[in-house]
């Protein structure tokens, strides 16, 4: 046999890893054996405790996806936090995609059901049960102003949905959903609470938001009710608003909001599956947006790159490019000759310094 040992289908081997933060050192290392696989952690808090929950699969195939058994691990922290003592295992019947403390319990994804689990002295204990997405759930985020009303949820291949729960009746509703059937890889919920940017499998990055008319709905009644008795034929009544879409040729893996530069604004930060890192800056005035979209424009219009393929047609290769403007076009200004950077100038009405010195404000004021 040449090159790594590959075991037979529907066979793992995981652990979980104890490690000091300081140090690197592993305090304790925790085998799982028959056959379990851990796909899933949180930690969690009942009662005033801290636990750590594992989501573990026995015999656990992706193609077909399914499983032998499934199990909840439930860990007390020991010694200082620098040991986990195991509590108990509940027993699930599908694998535990997604963990996350939701209102001072557990809420697990099993497929396209969403369940709350309580503390218990031989297991975890069911509160609730719903059916929210058509497939599996691969996603979930708490919403950043009301963590326990409403609920992000990815599937993966029909795009996100907006999840609401009633505390009286106990019952998870699907108020606004897609309609695209996007395979999500990655999501991030940003701090307005309606607008949502994902990417796809497919190399896509969109941004989305709660229609207005939805949001008002959601904020005269939080529970979802009135939204989830309107019947409609296809999902929910209620779709997102696609506010900017454009294709970035890589799956990005992960997203997050953050200030790269001190006393500078957020940007939106995701890493791809080829290991790059990269930035979308928001426009905050009108002036930028239209001399980055007219220089776009020319640069589409009067360059040709390398490959001689359409620049349009490769940032709309999936769904046509919305409200997105290609930095990485607009900086190769820098390296075109002098002839090639006049003609453009003179297509955007502005001087080549005054093109420079707005590239070079756009870098230092949000990533360098």
């Amino acid at each position: 046999q040449f090159g790594l040992v590959r075991s037979e289908r529907g066979r793992w081997a995981s652990l979980i890893r104890v490690l000091d933060p300081f140090t690197g050192d592993s305090t304790q290392i925790i085998e799982l054996e028959d056959n379990f696989a851990a796909v899933s952690l949180a930690q969690v808090e009942f009662g005033g405790e801290t636990f750590v929950v594992v989501g573990c699969a026995r015999g656990m195939t992706l193609s077909p996806r399914g499983c032998q058994a499934g199990a909840i691990r439930t860990y007390r922290w020991a010694e200082e936090g620098t040991r986990l003592e195991l509590v108990h295992a509940t027993p699930v019947v599908d694998i535990p995609q997604c963990l996350l403390p939701f209102n001072g319990l557990l809420l697990v994804s099993l497929g396209g059901t969403l369940r709350l689990y309580d503390m218990g002295i031989r297991q975890l204990l069911k509160k609730t049960q719903s059916s929210v997405s058509p497939h599996v759930i691969t996603m979930m985020r708490p919403h950043p102003q009301l963590p326990n009303q409403r609920l992000f949820i990815a599937d993966v291949q029909e795009s996100i949905q907006l999840v609401a729960y009633s505390p009286d009746t106990h019952v998870f509703r699907t108020v606004v959903d897609d309609t695209l059937p996007r395979y999500i890889t990655s999501m991030h919920v940003l701090d307005d609470g309606d607008t949502v940017v994902a990417g796809d499998k497919f190399g896509n990055l969109a941004v989305l938001r709660v229609p207005e008319r939805a949001a008002k709905l959601l904020d005269s009644d939080p529970t979802g009710a009135r939204l989830a008795f309107e019947k409609p034929k296809f999902g929910t009544t209620h779709k997102w608003d696609l506010v900017a879409e454009s294709h970035i040729g890589d799956i990005a893996t992960s997203l997050t909001t953050c200030a790269l530069a001190p006393a500078s604004r957020q940007v939106i930060l995701y890493t791809t599956l080829m290991g790059s890192l990269q930035v979308c800056v928001p426009f905050v005035s009108k002036s930028d947006m239209d001399f980055f979209r007219t220089l776009e424009l020319a640069m589409r219009k009067l360059w040709t790159p390398a490959s001689g393929r359409n620049h349009l047609a490769y940032r709309s290769a999936i769904s046509p490019v919305r409200s997105f403007v290609d930095g990485d076009l607009c900086e190769v200004f820098f390296t075109l000759d002098y002839d090639m950077r006049e003609a453009i100038s003179d297509e955007v009405d502005r001087t080549q310094s005054d093109i420079f010195k707005k590239l070079e404000d756009m870098r230092s004021m949000f990533a360098f």
